[in-house]
């Protein structure tokens, strides 16, 4: 993304998903440039400071000052080069867009939460990578698209409430669905690998560079006559344990 292209972004996109893409899609920073002022701008403040004291102490002072605006520079380009939002920042935005969609749910879906508990409500959730994708400093990999999904359980239905959205664009999808447990088909997990082009470090002296990479992506499936509902999902035993609970309720209200 090039300057110019911000520019045009502006007009159409919020701040927030401005730097969505900005984190996805850095503007190209020149490094060089930043550790070279850095160098240069500490070097001569260390002399001028140092020859109060003496010239040698100049030349000491002024070197030292010199590598410290270097590292200075490093850094200072390297937040520029992401738009200001680090990883954690990123995660902390997206849970921040997701904390809420319970309470949304229930509204959505009309019913009181004491009509659902049957067992206790399912949460899964996760990116989609057919858009913005990228790996971060830790390995986990991140993309600017993410499915929710919340189900309840009545006495004798389960309720659905799914939500898409991406987060650097005005694009979502809200749906909600109820059925009878006898109208389930089957609930199951799977597991696929699929390769995606994703932002990957290279190093911290170079910028990210797009890649193709095959990721394992764990989704979690409910099928009903007509349609197939699929949403992404954390592989952990807690949600491994939530799908369990319900296919041991769906076996129940089937028998």
């Amino acid at each position: 993304m090039d300057k110019k292209q911000l520019a045009d972004l502006k007009k159409t996109h919020t701040p927030e998903q401005i730097a969505v893409i900005k984190y996805f899609d850095p503007l190209p920073s020149p490094i060089i440039k930043f550790v070279v002022i850095g160098f240069i701008a500490g070097a001569i403040l260390g002399t001028i400071l140092g020859s109060a004291i003496s010239k040698d102490a100049g030349d000491i002072i002024g070197l030292i000052l010199g590598i410290a605006g270097a590292v200075g520079g490093f850094y200072l380009n390297k937040k520029m080069s992401i738009g200001g939002m680090s990883d954690a920042d990123y995660d902390a935005f997206v849970q921040s867009q997701i904390s809420k969609l319970k309470e949304k749910a229930l509204s959505t879906l009309g019913v009181d939460e004491d009509q659902v508990k049957e067992i206790e409500p399912a949460h899964f959730g996760g990116y989609k990578f057919d858009s913005r994708s990228k790996k971060q400093a830790n390995g986990k990999y991140v993309s600017s698209h993410w499915k929710d999904a919340w189900l309840f359980f009545s006495d004798t239905q389960i309720y659905i409430y799914v939500y898409d959205f991406h987060l650097d664009k005005d694009s979502k999808n809200e749906n909600t669905q109820e059925f009878f447990y006898k109208d389930v088909t089957s609930l199951s997990t799977t597991t696929e690998s699929s390769k995606t082009k994703v932002l990957v470090p290279v190093g911290c002296m170079k910028p990210p560079e797009l890649k193709e990479q095959s990721l394992d992506v764990t989704e979690f499936r409910l099928i009903v006559p007509g349609d197939n509902i699929t949403v992404p999902m954390e592989n952990t035993n807690e949600n491994t344990n939530k799908v369990q609970a319900m296919k041991q309720k769906l076996r129940e209200k089937k028998s």
